[in-house]
């Protein structure tokens, strides 16, 4: 396509997704030779300024986040009245490609790597008081080399949400089936939402069969007062690291010690790929 961003560093090559609050582009950063991805504020807001001075400052909080299970923000700017966040780009498709993809139920262990991840990189934000307010499938890609998780889109819903209060009363952005019932109420917003939304992707991510103990962790996250859910992340990831699968002692050691293990693994995969943060921001 042939545009450029912030004075000719960012090359547009194609258009990889596009949402009601903005356009993702598939864009090459020409200074430090790599391939990453624009988020450019939708036309329909452009005119508006408090939501550009919105959308930049959500992004720049997200920049504060360094975590290998959350996408890394690079640079923000502005271009003909247009705010545009640079990210890593993650070359891989998203949870919901593959729970759409699937043709038969995920492996217990499988999903339980994922939902660590998770647990981790939303651990990280919500140390910073960050809350996302929209985890789902689609928010959460999964890098081809080595299947790590990472989520997108931090601060970037918080942005949209107040933008969209200012135009439309009472509504909020979001997924509803995702949603925790304070957030549809437009209630108080605390981590606990993010751990709603991760019990409703976890409900969807794990097989039928379960057990009863991971059954009683994704009910707790549903649950609909906020006070009986986990508090933050954190909380909800040492839940589900401690899971024996209710299979008695011996197997309950062999099964902390594989995931243990594959989360360690992961971890460690994700890890060694670091991107470099741009120092403009």
């Amino acid at each position: 396509m042939n545009r450029h961003l912030g004075a000719e560093r960012y090359e547009l090559e194609h258009r990889l997704g596009h949402g009601g609050m903005a356009t993702v582009y598939l864009a090459r950063d020409l200074k430090l030779d790599r391939e990453v991805a624009i988020k450019l504020l939708a036309d329909n807001y452009a005119g508006d300024d408090e939501v550009r001075k919105r959308f930049s400052r959500e992004a720049r909080l997200a920049a504060r986040l360094d975590h290998p299970n959350v996408v890394q923000v690079f640079d923000v700017g502005e271009e003909d009245d247009r705010p545009y966040i640079v990210m890593e780009h993650i070359d891989g498709g998203t949870l919901a490609d593959r729970l759409n993809g699937r043709k038969r139920a995920m492996a217990r262990a499988e999903s339980l790597r994922l939902l660590g991840q998770l647990c981790d990189g939303l651990a990280h934000a919500h140390s910073k008081k960050l809350i996302h307010r929209d985890i789902k499938p689609q928010n959460l890609l999964l890098r081809e080399s080595d299947g790590c998780l990472k989520i997108t889109d931090f601060g970037i819903a918080r942005a949209a949400e107040e933008t969209t209060r200012l135009t439309r009363p009472g509504k909020v952005i979001g997924t509803d089936h995702y949603m925790a019932p304070e957030q549809l109420a437009d209630g108080n917003i605390t981590p606990a939402v993010d751990v709603y939304a991760c019990g409703v992707v976890a409900d969807e991510l794990l097989p039928e069969d379960r057990g009863a103990e991971l059954r009683e962790i994704v009910g707790r996250c549903l649950r609909e007062d906020p006070n009986e859910r986990f508090s933050d992340a954190r909380s909800l990831g040492a839940a589900l690291a401690e899971l024996d699968g209710g299979e008695g002692a011996a197997s309950t050691r062999s099964a902390r010690s594989t995931n243990t293990s594959t989360r360690s693994e992961t971890r460690t995969a994700c890890a060694a790929w670091r991107s470099t943060r741009d120092d403009r921001l």
